[in-house]
This record gives C-alpha cells, structure tokens and sequence, in this order.
C-alpha cells in the first residue's frame, strides 16, 4: 500500500497465533491515525505488525494487548516513523513488552511506554539491529520479570542490542528530551540497556527512580559508545550495590 490513510477506528479483542491480531501490514508506506488497539493477542506484535515497508503510525493508542515477541508493536524491516503515540498495559512471554523491532530505522515522536512488561528484555521497547531516533519519549514503569542465566538480558524501559559479527555493524541511537523513570528489571539497565556496538548521543534526557542488578540507570557494555550532554540521573538503585546510575562494561563513556 502507498500513499493510503487509514484514520479514525478501534480494534480489539482480536486472536491470532502467527502474526498480529490486529493490524498486519507488509511493505506499506501508509499512515495509520486516529486508531485504539484493545486487548489482541498475537505471535509477532500483539496488536499491529509491519514487515518492511515505511509506515507512519499518528495519534494511535495501544493498551493491553499481548504476544511473544512486541506485545503491542512488532516491526521487520521497517522505517517506521510513530507520533504522538502511546503504548501502555501490553506483555510479551519473550522480549519487547510494548514494542519490538529488528533491522529498520525507527522514529519516535512524543512517544509514552508506560507499565508495559516482558519476561526477558525490553519492557517498553526492544531494539534488534535497528537504527532509533527518539524525540520526546517517556519510558514510566516498563518492567522485565524473569532473571536471566548470561550477562546480556534486562533493560526495564528499553533495551538496544546489535548481533553483527563485524565492527563496522553498528548500530544508531539518538534520544532528545527522553525521560525514564519508574522502570525495573531484575537483571541489567533499570532505564536503558545497550548492548555491543551502540553508539548513543544523548541531549536532555533524564533517568530517575529506576532500578537494576547493576546499572540502576544505564547499562553500557560491549563497545558501546556513549555521548552525554545535559543528562540527569536521580534515585537511581541497583540490587548488587556494583552501579546504581551507570554500569559501563567494555565500553566509552563521554
């Protein structure tokens, strides 16, 4: 689909077992506005699963639905671009409590996770190899459940990993006026998590009130970059007493 805009409906209560159970679109470049999606259950995205393309998700609400992988978003390939949209109450049994997305470049706009939760990483937004732009995002009281057996799982509000095998397979993460607060995981990174080969800039964001094993804020590990300009950290707290703001493994800090 091209140049299409789907505005103005709710859907809900919706079953699938393989895909999203309430909106699936491939290779679109169309603009959804103006939608609810309620309480649908599905594999790949419990409400809403884009596979390639570059749609546009406008003034969208996404509460309480249900997956394995993005409980509320699931998107593949993709350059999805979200504004003025708010993912809250969604789970997934595996990563991405509110939002999942691999090999895409991703744009959120005034954007709100809030009380999302997933077993393993992720609770607001798990990114797998994708480029990420947030501008006025708000990460509040996402949540992972399960404690991991390896180093490499948590990230409360969001968690950001890059698979490539060769160096320069890095991965993008900008964030502008972002605020985690609230968010818990009982492994790494209360807020954030990055995980090999990030390189994040981060202006104006503000992480406060999270919690971790290690890292109550942020987690930087594995040749991971990060550059810190006007960023705040407050009350904060990580159960092994190791970093209660920022726990940096293998990785630069600026």
């Amino acid at each position: 689909s091209t140049g299409i805009a789907i505005d103005g409906f709710t859907i809900r209560d919706g079953f699938n077992n393989d895909f999203a159970s309430g909106l699936y679109a491939y290779n679109s470049q169309a603009t959804f506005s103006n939608l609810i999606l309620l309480n649908n259950t599905g594999n790949q995205g419990g409400a809403i699963n884009f596979t390639n393309g570059a749609p546009k998700l406008v003034k969208v609400t996404i509460t309480d639905n249900h997956a394995t992988w993005g409980g509320g978003v699931y998107a593949m390939n993709s350059n999805l671009t979200m504004t003025d949209v708010k993912i809250d109450l969604n789970s997934s049994s595996l990563t991405g409590g509110g939002m999942f997305s691999s090999r895409g470049s991703i744009k959120l706009n005034r954007v709100i996770f809030s009380e999302n939760e997933t077993a393993n990483s992720g609770g607001g937004y798990y990114a797998l190899d994708s480029n990420v732009e947030l501008t006025d995002v708000s990460f509040f009281n996402n949540t992972t459940s399960v404690y991991a057996t390896t180093l490499f799982d948590g990230g409360g509000g969001m968690y950001h990993y890059n698979s490539g095998s060769e160096m320069t397979d890095r991965n993008i993460a900008i964030f502008n006026n972002v605020l985690f607060s609230g968010n818990n995981t009982v492994d790494d990174g209360g807020g954030l998590y990055s995980l090999r080969k990030i390189d994040n800039e981060m202006t104006n964001v503000t992480f406060t009130g999270n919690s971790a094993r290690r890292g109550g804020a942020f987690s930087n590990s594995l040749v991971s970059s990060t550059i810190l300009n006007n960023v705040t950290f407050a009350d904060n707290s990580d159960t092994t007493l190791v970093a209660g703001a920022i726990f940096n493994y293998e990785s630069t800090i600026l």
